[in-house]
């Protein structure tokens, strides 16, 4: 090969590792038309690589279809062999489709290659806590950060199953384990310390944390303005169905909707114990199937998106019965109702500023619940989430059952008995022993719903209601 030839090889192969630098960062900001550009761009160089199909996975890992993920995750491996990124990558895409068996068999193969991978810790850590072992949760997380020290996502999550009883060196730990963390991980100290300080009662400290921690999110994350979220409803509001005909489907669907941290989980979890259901969670699929057909002229195939939506729900066994707990699925309902028109749709709704206050409280982790780091903005969504469920009970008397979250702990067997009786659903009061029962629990509720149901609502705000005054 001669010197020219060479340099121009050498040029191909930088311009081929920086198109591939842009594709990960594409993909990592959510420009996922960008990325999809870039991947075409790339597809037919002779410089392809391991690196290469698993940014096409982490692509679809960002897109949220952890199935297809998880399947080229696998053929990577088979064809490059043991990746240590890769495997983690399919980890975490293995738990959040619910496979923890099969997760679990791969971090014994990660461990089997580096005894001391501190992300195998803390995912058998979050396979123990969504399944309700809290003992061996615990352990794990405290074996990751026996390896590591400063893993914040640990150090988060033990804060979420432990109760901090006085004020001891660790708080002082964590505080200066913030002060040195990088902008990412110094939320999940300030959110760990808020916590902690929020059990010894000490409410001036605890808020002290949030506002630092809420701050930092905010400005690390895409702004929120509400005109977004009003153009997005108001444009859904005026799709044009088309095929209009009666759907035939032997599934029947139940989405729970409104606002987060209004007990949802408690809701969906009665389900839980029915052999006849499927518990989906927040599964983000409506919103997925709409941007996922061919949106032309403003028309949307109801058909179509009933049959996508029902394809991609991770079913296994095939029930007829499926919950869906997208809260913010509430913007959708003109198209539930139009794709769906056996389901039946729940609101669930608890005290205004109880859930304002616990929305700011929580380290929430998607890009969708970017309004959850600023008192104001969750204030505006909530006043726009009123009129928006005030609208559409109007327009859909019959169709949408709300339930309160104190009215439910107060008598959970009648209201859980009102809520079979909208589905149509023999009742049984077996049901609400949901907590004994190891079914996976993924929103931030899922250390609380191991417990009994509370007998009165839980007041926390106003233990700060004086502080933000």
């Amino acid at each position: 090969m001669d010197i020219d030839n060479f340099e121009i090889l050498i040029k191909e192969k930088k311009e081929y590792e920086n198109l591939l630098h842009s594709l990960h960062f594409s993909i990592q900001i959510g420009k996922f038309n960008n990325s999809i550009q870039l991947i075409k761009k790339l597809r037919h160089s002779k410089f392809r690589n391991q690196n290469f199909f698993y940014n096409i996975a982490f692509l679809f890992f960002k897109k949220e279809n952890y199935v297809k993920a998880s399947y080229i995750l696998k053929k990577l491996e088979k064809k490059y062999g043991f990746n240590e990124k890769a495997s983690n990558l399919l980890i975490e895409s293995l738990i959040l489709s619910e496979n923890y068996n099969e997760a679990k068999k791969i971090i014994d193969k990660v461990l089997s290659f580096n005894s001391s991978s501190v992300f195998s810790f803390y995912s058998l850590g979050i396979i123990h806590l969504e399944l309700g072992n809290l003992k061996e949760a615990k352990k794990n997380f405290l074996s990751s950060i026996t390896i590591k020290k400063d893993y914040a996502p640990s150090h988060y999550q033990l804060s979420r199953i432990t109760k901090c009883k006085k004020k001891n060196k660790y708080l002082k730990r964590l505080d200066d384990l913030s002060e040195k963390s990088s902008i990412k991980d110094k939320p999940f100290f300030l959110f760990s310390l808020a916590k902690y300080y929020d059990d010894l009662k000490d409410y001036k400290s605890a808020l002290f944390y949030l506002k630092k921690a809420n701050h930092l999110k905010n400005k690390d994350s895409k702004k929120f303005r509400i005109i977004d979220i009003i153009r997005n409803c108001k444009f859904k509001r005026k799709l044009v169905f088309i095929n209009k005909q009666k759907i035939s489907s032997q599934i029947n669907n139940i989405f729970i909707v409104g606002m987060p941290r209004t007990g949802s989980t408690l809701v969906e979890n009665i389900f839980s114990m029915n052999p006849v259901f499927k518990i989906g969670g927040e599964t983000g699929l409506v919103e997925n199937c709409i941007f996922r057909q061919k949106i032309v002229k403003g028309k949307l195939d109801a058909f179509l998106l009933n049959n996508t939506y029902n394809r991609l729900f991770l079913n296994p066994q095939k029930k007829e019965k499926l919950t869906d707990k997208s809260l913010l699925d509430f913007f959708n309902l003109p198209i539930l109702i139009n794709s769906f028109p056996n389901c039946k749709v729940i609101e669930t709704v608890r005290n205004k500023n109880e859930v304002i206050w616990s929305i700011y409280k929580n380290n929430f982790q998607s890009n969708s619940l970017n309004f959850s780091y600023s008192l104001e903005n969750i204030r505006r969504l909530y006043n726009y989430y009123e009129k928006v469920m005030k609208y559409f009970k109007k327009k859909y008397p019959g169709r949408i059952l709300t339930i309160s979250y104190e009215d439910f702990i107060k008598n959970p067997n009648k209201q859980s008995k009102k809520i079979y009786d909208f589905c149509q659903l023999a009742w049984d009061n077996s049901y609400l022993n949901f907590q004994k029962k190891k079914i996976p629990i993924k929103s931030s509720s899922n250390s609380q719903l191991r417990d009994k149901i509370y007998k009165t609502a839980e007041r926390n705000f106003e233990n700060y209601r004086k502080l933000l005054s």
